[in-house]
């Protein structure tokens, strides 16, 4: 499902009674182009969907931010990504993290990235994600001063999403990560071993 989707069941405009027993959020983060050529095919065929955070800046191309440079989805590709049945949501303009700057800076950085999504996609976009998952308790605040229903990073918040929807906690999947690794990650005990086991 999507975080779309998740805001229609929590402002009961969709009936519980309806809710997947065992949902899942996927989100893919930066845009990057092999996601409208790797993904969103495989996404098609298994009849899933997804989330994906893209820069608000199209003059960002490439991840400058990663080890290897990758190219992102240019405006064409990212109206064709918009197309499908998946959500879009706000990384941010430039990949910077909100956690180093001013409390200004931060709230016009996610106030306004969403602002220029909508404008380039039409649509309303609901969902912030913390560049490099950094997020803090102020950011959090801000994201929802910002207009967004949900903000996402990816090593702290609540075991449950709704404890703190402004710092939903994700779990990350790398591309070692076999048929077992997803069952453990995906088990509604992992967050708290998780949060256990690095002390938080």
């Amino acid at each position: 499902m999507t975080f779309e989707e998740l805001s229609q069941y929590r402002t009961h405009r969709r009936a519980l009674d309806e809710f997947p027993k065992k949902p899942i959020i996927l989100t893919f983060d930066d845009g990057y182009r092999n996601n409208l050529k790797n993904a969103v095919p495989l996404l098609g065929q298994y009849k899933m969907k997804a989330v994906f955070f893209l820069l608000a800046d199209l003059q960002v191309t490439t991840n400058s931010w990663d080890k290897e440079t990758m190219p992102l989805l240019n405006a064409m590709e990212r109206q064709e990504l918009a197309k499908t049945n998946s959500e879009i949501a706000s990384h941010g303009f430039r990949h910077e993290r909100i956690t180093r700057m001013t409390e200004d800076e931060s709230l016009r950085e996610l106030r306004d990235s969403r602002r220029s999504l909508e404008d380039e996609f039409s649509r309303k976009i609901l969902t912030f994600g913390f560049t490099y998952g950094d997020s803090n308790p102020l950011s959090a605040r801000l994201a929802e001063d910002a207009g967004y229903e949900y903000a996402v990073n990816t090593d702290q918040g609540g075991l449950h999403l709704e404890e703190h929807p402004y710092q939903v906690f994700r779990i990350n999947i790398f591309p070692k990560d076999g048929p077992q690794q997803l069952k453990k990650k995906t088990a509604t005990w992992y967050r708290w071993y998780y949060l256990l086991k690095r002390g938080k």
